[in-house]
C-alpha cells in the first residue's frame, strides 16, 4: 500500500518515518517502525509504502499508521 507523505519543519527534518501497528479484535500486536528518509531538509514530499501482507492480518484486524518526522 502507498502512502503519500508532505512533512516540513524550519530547522529541517532530520529523519522520516512509520509508526505501524496491527489493531487486533482480541489484543494489539506491538508497533514496528520503518525508516523512510534522513537530513532531507526543511521539506520532504514523497510516497512511503507498506508491506501489508507482512503484517498477518486475520478478519477483524485493523492497521494504524502514522508518519512521524523528527526535527534537525
Amino acid at each position: 500500500m502507498g502512502l503519500g507523505i508532505t512533512a516540513s519543519d524550519d530547522h529541517g527534518i532530520a529523519q522520516l518515518g512509520l509508526r505501524i501497528a496491527r489493531i487486533g479484535a482480541t489484543s494489539d500486536a506491538p508497533a514496528t517502525e520503518q525508516a523512510v528518509a534522513k537530513d532531507v531538509g526543511t521539506t520532504w514530499v514523497g510516497t512511503a509504502s507498506v508491506d501489508v501482507g507482512a503484517l498477518q492480518l486475520q478478519p477483524g484486524n485493523s492497521v494504524r499508521v502514522h508518519a512521524e518526522a523528527v526535527d534537525a
